[in-house]
């Protein structure tokens, strides 16, 4: 928001809760158990002559992304692995004038917008308690972008109820 704001470009936060079976697949199944139900995310938007426009599609680049379509060729839709969408195929994640998307099918709660993330992040936390904190910050979080590095070199980790195509919140959490 810094940047666009530095160039002169009108943005804003909008703040929301993805399910956490969005996260099956970077999240090692020894921990996952551990996460919250929702966890607290955002994405800027910024203001175009059309109106306001959603960037979240960024979040996953492009030998992510590869990776994910080539195991999941077989189908469009698919929430794990730091995707929630119904077109895997060519998710909206380039921007090409308009929203960008790639976590929207796992969206639980909207806040709205915010003019600042401070706004945001004064209002809403997210919660993980004093052990599970330090967990994230010393452990997982590590062992989360260690994952997200082989994704990005081809390499998926296997995943009870996501090693197959056509999953949904549902059966991700009936295999949690």
């Amino acid at each position: 928001m810094a940047l666009l704001r530095g160039l002169g470009i009108p943005c804003r936060l909008h703040g929301f809760t993805i399910h956490k079976a969005l996260q099956r697949g970077v999240v090692p199944e020894l921990v996952y158990p551990l996460a919250p139900a929702e966890i607290l995310h955002s994405w800027v938007e910024v203001e175009t002559d059309e109106g306001w426009i959603n960037l979240e599609g960024f979040i996953l680049d492009a030998h992510f992304l590869q990776t994910l379509q080539k195991e999941f060729s077989d189908t469009e839709s698919l929430c794990g692995y730091g995707a929630g969408t119904d077109c895997l195929s060519a998710p909206p994640v380039s921007w090409s004038g308009g929203s960008t998307y790639i976590q929207k099918t796992g969206i639980i709660n909207d806040f709205g917008t915010f003019d600042a993330p401070d706004d945001f992040y004064l209002k809403y936390r997210q919660s993980f308690g004093f052990a599970r904190d330090l967990l994230y910050r010393h452990v997982l979080r590590q062992w989360m972008n260690a994952r997200v590095r082989a994704i990005r070199r081809g390499v998926l980790p296997r995943v009870p109820g996501l090693s197959r195509p056509n999953h949904s919140h549902e059966e991700t959490n009936r295999a949690a």
